[in-house]
């Protein structure tokens, strides 16, 4: 697959462009095999089958089963479901202070919220997490698998322990993660989204484990096992598992991508006025760092000078500084103007190279213009 545009997308955190593959899978089912899937026609049946072999796909990704996989419009109504929907009976949501803002405000919504402590480096405290879930006033536990601000990857598999223990629910949003590195249904309840890992915008899913007690959200019709309802998006999930046959490219590329990120670093060693804010505890096609003059100026200069996109953080905090890093101790001038880079297989790795360099040249831009 090749663009032919002049920019290269370093914000793919953001979202990751449509494999040109998975639009080509997609396209009959817009036209000659448009039917509602919940129809008894011939063509709705055969639809309702294209859903079962989608659902597999995504399934067999984290190993879980097929009918535990529910379909969404994405991770914000996933990440919805699973706090609204779980029967919390008066009791308290834990949550580390470094969730996505569909976990954290929804959450505060709902009840009362208790925010784990994180690390330097994003890790949540498992110490603070068992003395908060072992009191018994714990209802249900969010924590992303890795943020999207950082990439920062939590210990999933503990968390999961510790609340399976204490019969605690666990959720984890893991939509950063799922479709860039392998990952396991270590949970009651799993987010992903398919335009992370180069599906299609507007469909995901929330992968509920049998036997976990939740509720609707969205009611109507019977769609789901009535859990869900509405009429699927037959094109969107057919393009979701077409992503899903495809992870192995990614985790491949992330392999490819690591020794470009570690070239940077190697470089950034050199550079006194850039401080890295990431471990190498991430999603490997992640870095995040921070600048000593007005990142939200180097960026623009860097799209002008040199056809790259870059971002100061998550795309829903539309530059404002970033609460994830101000959660690890960086102060607030650190934390507004840090930069988020974010790679895609479609990244050409000869520019990836040069990124510091012309960096460099964007910084003393802003630097003469403001003297």
């Amino acid at each position: 697959m090749s663009f032919h545009g002049i920019i290269e997308n370093y914000d793919s955190a953001a979202t990751t462009p449509t494999d040109e593959r998975v639009i080509r899978e997609m396209i009959p089912y817009f036209y000659d095999r448009a039917a509602n899937s919940s129809s008894l026609n011939n063509q709705g049946r055969k639809n309702k089958e294209i859903i079962d072999v989608a659902q597999s796909r995504i399934a067999m990704a984290i190993g879980c089963g097929q009918e535990e996989v529910f379909i969404t419009s994405g991770g914000t109504e996933s990440n919805n479901w699973a706090i609204r929907g779980i029967p919390l009976y008066g009791k308290t949501i834990a949550v580390s202070a470094t969730e996505h803002l569909s976990v954290l405000k929804t959450a505060q919504l709902i009840a009362p919220t208790i925010q784990i402590a994180v690390n330097s480096t994003g890790v949540i405290d498992l110490n603070q997490l068992y003395d908060v879930v072992k009191t018994g006033e714990i209802g249900l536990v969010s924590v992303h698998w890795a943020n999207n601000e950082t990439g920062t990857i939590q210990p999933i598999s503990e968390i999961y322990d510790i609340c399976q223990e204490n019969g605690v629910i666990f959720h984890t949003d893991a939509s950063q993660a799922y479709g860039k590195i392998p990952i396991f249904f270590d949970a009651d309840l799993m987010t992903i989204s398919a335009h992370k890992f180069y599906g299609p915008k507007g469909v995901g899913a929330l992968v509920i484990r049998n036997g976990v007690e939740i509720n609707p959200i969205i009611t109507g019709g019977a769609h789901q096992h009535g859990l869900r309802a509405g009429t699927l998006p037959v094109p969107l999930i057919v393009g979701f598992g077409k992503a899903c046959s495809l992870m192995d490219e990614n985790f491949q590329f992330q392999e490819k991508v690591k020794k470009q990120v570690d070239g940077i670093l190697n470089v950034f060693d050199n550079y006194k006025n850039v401080t890295i804010n990431s471990d190498d505890n991430r999603i490997p096609s992640f870095l995040n760092f921070s600048l000593d003059v007005d990142s939200a100026e180097v960026i623009a200069i860097m799209e002008e000078k040199f056809g790259v996109y870059i971002s100061k953080g998550a795309a829903c905090m539309e530059g404002k500084p970033s609460y994830v890093l101000q959660a690890q101790g960086l102060s607030y001038k650190h934390s507004k103007n840090s930069i988020r880079l974010s790679f895609n297989k479609f990244n050409k790795l000869s520019k990836i190279g040069v990124f510091p360099h012309n960096l460099q040249s964007c910084i003393k831009a802003v630097m003469e213009g403001e003297k």
